[in-house]
């Protein structure tokens, strides 16, 4: 079978971990693979990954998407190459990617909600209602999203698809908490406390840091794994609140799988999820 995957960007989230699991587990079953990132934001690391496991990647970009030169050229290209099917992930994907390959006569179109959207603006909810009938299928990782997407996004139950996300449990070592506390800057004592995500208003960093603040005493620290648009102002809420030295910025990190170990506890305080790959790892 020939499978394209449209994304909006290949940068290192949960949802591209998404689709590097599924490609290299439709890979391994001989499937023909190509992925399309529509906007000119990607990490290396996962276009390689990518490409490893044997997927075509093809950037589109945002300049050539707005100025439709992107939408001629991937058509053309997709008329050409014949799939069988199109799956679809994130927003501007949903809607450009289901009319493309509606319009391109692939047979099959899967569409995927990874969370309760409760982000969208109205105008994005309405493009998603009037582009949601060309998908065949939609997977939700978790059902939670399903009464949301059926109100706000025109989601038929009769779409719908609960395919709870996976862990692939690997061998890797173990960090040693002293070890990751001391390459931080951290507090060789007290209770190592984590959390791992996109630093944005969704994953509800601030509201951590808010509550690392009103615990009785400062035998804790906080490290966070992740970067995004709010670094800055979290850093800032930190030193504002009195947490200097005892809260950590990592960045983003390919090794979390072996950091997570080393935490005495993790915390998940997003303000609203599917079902996050980062708990999940954690657990």
């Amino acid at each position: 079978m020939k499978v394209v995957f449209f994304i909006d960007h290949l940068r290192a989230d949960g949802t591209q971990r998404f689709l590097r699991q599924l490609v290299a587990g439709l890979a391994a079953r001989g499937h023909r693979l190509a992925v399309v990132c529509l906007n000119d934001s990607w990490d290396q690391v996962v276009i390689d990954d990518l490409r490893r496991n044997g997927a075509e990647v093809r950037i589109v970009g945002r300049a050539a998407l707005v100025g439709l030169y992107g939408i001629v050229t991937t058509f053309i290209w997709l008329r050409a190459r014949r799939f069988d099917t199109a799956v679809t992930l994130l927003f501007t994907a949903d809607v450009f990617a289901r009319i493309l390959a509606q319009a391109a006569g692939i047979p099959w179109i899967i569409s995927s909600i990874r969370a309760r959207n409760v982000n969208y603006s109205w105008w994005q909810h309405m493009m998603s209602r009037l582009t949601m009938p060309l998908a065949d299928v939609v997977v939700l990782n978790s059902a939670n999203a399903s009464d949301f997407a059926v109100a706000h996004e025109g989601l038929r139950r009769t779409q719908m698809v609960v395919i709870p996300n996976g862990v692939s449990v690997g061998s890797a070592r173990i960090r040693s908490s002293a070890g990751l506390r001391a390459e931080l800057g951290l507090p060789i004592a007290g209770t190592l406390l984590g959390s791992v995500g996109r630093l944005t208003y969704q994953k509800g960093f601030d509201v951590l840091l808010h509550a690392l603040a009103l615990l009785p005493n400062a035998n804790s620290c906080l490290a966070l794994f992740g970067s995004g648009e709010e670094q800055q102002h979290l850093q800032q809420l930190a030193k504002a609140l009195g947490l200097c030295g005892r809260v950590a910025f990592a960045g983003y990190r390919h090794d979390a799988a072996q950091l997570l170990g080393a935490l005495d506890l993790y915390i998940h305080a997003a303000r609203f999820e599917g079902m996050p790959n980062a708990l999940l790892e954690a657990m």
